[in-house]
């Protein structure tokens, strides 16, 4: 199921629309939040028919997905990483304890990329991040 959800994220780099992926996990209808991070970390959790009961929350406390899961100092393939500065959400491909490999959605390959926001691959030092991981293991029934 790991493998699934990084395909599904690889399938779609360089997608600009969040149209798709808002409309998955999104279950109020009508207008979305204009960033779409946590949208298409969902959508890919999804296209590999994990936590298909899981949809994006927007009734405070309760923001997002994150809440239901627990923190991992060890990520591994699939599960989600978040970046507190900027509210960012990311799904994690790899991990060697100094650098991960992420695939994020609306992303921007740096402050001077002149491409609109975009699913792109990212690679980051763990040291100087303000990185928290979350486990999608309680939703994976084999693990």
């Amino acid at each position: 199921m790991r493998d699934l959800i990084i395909q599904s994220a690889q399938s779609q780099l360089g997608n600009r629309d969040p149209n798709k992926y808002w409309k998955d996990v999104w279950i109020l209808g009508g207008p979305h939040p204009p960033h779409w991070c946590g949208a298409f970390s969902l959508w890919c959790l999804h296209q590999a028919k994990v936590a298909l009961d899981i949809n994006w929350e927007f009734d405070p406390p309760y923001y997002g997905f994150l809440y239901r899961l627990p923190r991992t100092d060890k990520p591994l393939v699939g599960d989600i990483a978040y970046f507190q500065k900027h509210q960012h959400h990311a799904i994690v491909q790899a991990w060697d304890g100094e650098l991960f490999w992420t695939i994020d959605g609306n992303a921007t390959a740096s402050t001077k990329d002149p491409l609109p926001p975009r699913v792109i691959e990212k690679e980051r030092y763990i040291i100087g991040s303000d990185v928290t991981f979350y486990s999608i293991k309680p939703w994976l029934p084999n693990e």
